[in-house]
Parts: structure tokens; sequence; C-alpha cells
């Protein structure tokens, strides 16, 4: 029973910080970027957007994509904000069930490989690893280079998965 007490005490105190953090927005900077206008989260036509590809993500995982879906994620990948980008190649990795739209979804992941925002650069990468394209290696050697560390570890270790031996 004391065990019991000590778990349930320690779980409310974890509880109140955890919250405590929130309201006072710890770790929001390392979370949401930041915009001229304010964090992301605040705009709700971006936070819809992200909310439905990140949702079209878990479905791509069980079945096929629907035309209406593709559709989305066709727009989603020329996005203006970088997450949403983001996202889209994810959910676009998860269509391993129809080849065709495995080949879409390469296609219009390869481009991403030269985003100039990092963060689509290392997801469009690492979905190369994903959908084990081996065709993309060569558009993946560059990205060793690339200037953020990021991109560079990610395009490594696709290059790896992809069974491309890289001199060190």
């Amino acid at each position: 029973m004391r065990h019991y007490c000590i778990l349930v005490g320690a779980t409310i105190i974890l509880s109140a910080l955890a919250l405590l953090g929130i309201k006072v927005g710890f770790g929001w900077k390392s979370l949401v970027t930041r915009k001229k206008n304010g964090p992301l989260i605040r705009d709700p036509v971006v936070w819809t957007k992200f909310t439905t590809i990140v949702s079209l993500q878990t479905i791509g995982k069980h079945r096929p994509y629907t035309e209406q879906e593709m559709a989305l994620l066709r727009k989603a990948i020329s996005d203006p904000e970088e997450s949403i980008r983001a996202m889209a190649i994810a959910a676009l990795r998860e269509v391993k069930h129809d080849p065709k739209q495995r080949e879409e979804a390469i296609r219009l992941i390869i481009p991403c490989l030269k985003d100039p925002e990092w963060l689509v650069r290392a997801y469009a990468v690492r979905s190369m690893a994903w959908l084990e394209v081996k065709e993309a290696i060569p558009k993946i050697l560059p990205l060793l280079k690339d200037p953020k560390p990021e991109v560079r570890e990610a395009a490594k270790w696709t290059l790896q998965k992809l069974g491309y031996q890289i001199r060190e």
C-alpha cells in the first residue's frame, strides 16, 4: 500500500509540473517554429492542414489512399508551409500497398530533396529509405555535404539503409 501512495504522489507531482511547464510555455521554441506573426500552432488554417495530413499518414499505413486523399497529398507537398510539406512526405512514404501510388509518391518526393527548408530535405531523404528507392542514390549523395547536420545524418543513414558503402 505504501508503494501505491508513493506512486500516486509522484504521478500527481509530475502532472502538476508538466501542466505548469505547458502553462509558462516551457519548450515552446523547440516544439513550434516561430514566424513573424507568432507560432504556427496559432494559425487555424495551418493547424487544420497539419492534422489532416497527419491523419492521412495513419490511414496510409493500413490501406491505399483514395484519389481524394492522394489529391490532398499532391497539393500539400507543394504547400508554402514547410511543416505541411514535411508531413505530406511522411504520409506519402506509407504508400506501400499500391505500386502505382508508390511510384507517384517517389516522383513527388524526389524534388523535395532540393527543398530550401532543411526539415523537408531531411524528411525526403529518409523517405527514400522507407520506400527503398535505390535509384535515388545519385540524388542523395550531394546531401552528404548539406549545410545542415540533420540532413547530412539523414543522407548517411538512408544511403546505408539502401546498401551504399560510404567512405569516411
